[in-house]
């Protein structure tokens, strides 16, 4: 069965994951970049598809973030966006690396749902 900390853990996990999926928007009709300082918009749906989170019992901790896509040009971005810096990129002269300006969406996650968290803890003692 699982302990407290796990169910917890999990849920909380699922919850800043959803979080950051929803911030992550569709380019607009001009296909302009979203602002500096605001989630990054995406045409396709890789960045979102890449949230992930798991629950590690050895440490009982969860970790929530874009899983790294091996292989693929920008593996880099993820990292790039949410800190700001340089990521490669694919042109039709080949590959690029370009600087990035912060657009964080996991960070604002975790902020906009950390205060839940003391309620989950609080409905797990209680049960």
């Amino acid at each position: 069965t699982q302990d407290a900390a796990e169910a917890i853990g999990k849920r909380f996990g699922a919850y800043v994951m959803t979080t950051a999926r929803r911030s992550i928007r569709k380019p607009n009709k001009a296909g302009d970049p979203s602002p500096a300082g605001q989630p990054p918009r995406a045409a396709t749906k890789t960045l979102k598809s890449s949230i992930i989170f798991a629950y590690d019992p050895s440490q009982r901790a969860v970790f929530i973030g874009p899983r790294i896509l091996p292989g693929r040009i920008g593996k880099d971005a993820p990292e790039a966006l949410e800190k700001g810096g340089t990521s490669t990129a694919m042109t039709r002269r080949g590959r690029r690396r370009q600087r990035v300006a912060k657009r964080a969406f996991m960070v604002p996650a975790l902020e906009k749902r950390l205060p839940e968290l003391p309620l989950l803890w609080k409905n797990a003692i209680q049960k």
